[in-house]
């Protein structure tokens, strides 16, 4: 998932007008490309015995999360008419605004990251950042930075405690801490198909919205609604809102069991069965730990490409 979003980062980069436009940007024959994305924390709510989960609503897209803080965006990027910055390096824009979550009464403070990034080596802008990498005990973000004279990319990581820009190691994680808890939406399950109706997608740590449907989702059918019924109150009335996993205060079990037990429709007395719902899977083969979807959905993605290389 996040290569693929970093090719769609790459590709606006280079100028598909398409994307450009989805993102706000815009098209401009004598200035060249303007492109703008700014995302504004509207809201948030933990909650949790252990203050594991943290509701969020923002305006524009997904805001990124560590342990700490909620980080939103605020970049303006002019490129010229041959989609480089070099012309128009010093009218760009890099912010990560950080709101403190264990002190909501903190004032927000604004990261330059273009400025950081430019102290750390010159010539480079940043692209994307992603966050939450655990490394050495410590958390960083993973950011792609770009050379304005050759294009080149590379990555580097932010140390969110000094807020300094240093090397990416050797042996730095390949993943962030939250696709660890992935359940891909319970895909090819019982479980996934009524999310799926309802409007309700599980990935990376996040419940959120079904992107691909213009409805709303629909969360009081479930027992979430009765153990957290703010939440999910302002989960189906609030446009561009999720819920996260805090990382590194829940395990991956811990989440899976919860998220069984929220996503049980209301009425039933024991916590919902997940099981496979292609016919040719036995039915009977349960997937209540987290362990055993992980392993049966690598089996199963396995077996498809399997198929299809036999097909082909």
């Amino acid at each position: 998932m996040r290569k693929v979003i970093r090719l769609i980062v790459i590709c606006f980069m280079i100028g598909l007008n398409f994307f450009l436009l989805s993102c706000g940007g815009k098209v401009d024959g004598n200035q060249g490309r303007i492109i703008k994305k700014q995302v504004t924390l509207l809201d948030n709510y933990v909650f949790g015995k252990n203050r594991q989960y943290i509701y969020i609503k923002q305006k524009g897209w997904e805001v990124a999360l560590t342990n700490k803080y909620i980080l939103t965006e605020d970049f303006y990027y002019q490129l010229d008419e041959n989609n480089s910055f070099d012309k128009n390096f010093k009218n760009t824009k890099f912010h990560i605004i950080v709101s403190d979550i264990e002190h909501p009464n903190k004032p927000e403070f604004v990261v330059d990251l273009k400025n950081r990034i430019d102290k750390y080596q010159e010539g480079y802008i940043p692209i994307q950042f992603w966050a939450d990498y655990i490394y050495q005990g410590k958390e960083y973000l993973l950011v792609n930075i770009q050379n304005i004279k050759s294009r080149e990319y590379k990555d580097v990581v932010l140390d969110i405690d000094s807020w300094t820009v240093q090397d990416k190691p050797l042996d730095f994680p390949k993943e962030p801490i939250q696709e660890s808890y992935d359940v891909s939406s319970f895909s090819g399950t019982n479980l996934g198909d009524s999310l799926s109706r309802d409007n309700l997608a599980i990935l990376h740590g996040r419940i959120s919205y079904l992107y691909s449907s213009s409805k709303s989702p629909v969360l009081k059918k479930y027992r979430f609604s009765e153990e957290y019924s703010m939440v999910s109150d302002a989960f189906e009335t609030g446009k561009n809102s999720a819920i996260y996993v805090r990382p590194n205060r829940v395990s991956q079990e811990e989440y899976y069991q919860d998220l069984r037990r929220w996503f049980t429709p209301l009425g039933q007395d024991s916590i919902i069965e997940i099981y496979q719902t292609d016919p040719k899977v036995d039915k009977n083969s349960k997937r209540n730990t987290f362990e055993d979807f992980r392993r049966r959905w690598k089996e199963d993605s396995n077996g498809t490409q399997s198929n299809q290389s036999s097909s082909n």
